[in-house]
C-alpha cells in the first residue's frame, strides 16, 4: 500500500535507476528467457514501455470523477508487439533509453497531482479504478517483472 505521494515518485525513480543499470547485462542474458517458454528481459521491458506509453495517454492529471475512459487495449495484440519490437527493432541501449524517457514522461504527469486526488475514481472500460489504485497496479506490475528479471540475473 502507498502511504504518500513522495513514496510513489521514490519507487518510480527507484525503478528507472534498476531499468538503466540493465545495460550492464550480457546480450545473451538480455535475450534469455526468464524461464522455458517465457519472456526475454529485452521483452519485459519492452511490454512495460507499451504499458508506460498507455499510462501517458490517459492524461491522469485530467481524470476526473466518475470520467468512464476508452477500454484497455487489446492485450495480447499489445503484448505481441512489444515483444516482437524487442526482438527484432530496438537495441538494448535504445529500448533502455527509450523506456527511460518514457517513465520520465509519465513520472512528470504524477508529480502533477497531489494526495488529495489519489481517491478520484473513474472507469477504464468497465473496470473501476481509484488514482491511488491505477498507481498501485501498474507498480505491482512493474515489481513482478521486476523478480522476473532478477531471476535471470542470479543465473
Amino acid at each position: 500500500m502507498i502511504d504518500s505521494h513522495e513514496q510513489v515518485m521514490k519507487e518510480q525513480a527507484s525503478f528507472v535507476n534498476w531499468v538503466k543499470s540493465l545495460s550492464k547485462m550480457s546480450n545473451e542474458q538480455w535475450f534469455m528467457p526468464y524461464s522455458e517458454g517465457k519472456w526475454s528481459s529485452s521483452e519485459i521491458i519492452s511490454h512495460l514501455l507499451s504499458w508506460d506509453q498507455f499510462l501517458i495517454s490517459l492524461n491522469i492529471m485530467k481524470i476526473q470523477e466518475g470520467d468512464v475512459l476508452p477500454s484497455f487495449p487489446p492485450i495480447q495484440e499489445v503484448n505481441e508487439k512489444a515483444a516482437h519490437y524487442a526482438r527484432e527493432i530496438v537495441s538494448k541501449d535504445e529500448l533502455i533509453h527509450q523506456f527511460v524517457e518514457t517513465r520520465k514522461r509519465y513520472m512528470n504527469q504524477l508529480s502533477t497531482i497531489g494526495e488529495e486526488d489519489y481517491s478520484r475514481s473513474f472507469k477504464i472500460g468497465t473496470f473501476e479504478f481509484t488514482i491511488l489504485s491505477l498507481i498501485e497496479d501498474f507498480q505491482g506490475h512493474d515489481h513482478h517483472h521486476q523478480k522476473q528479471i532478477q531471476l535471470v540475473l542470479s543465473q
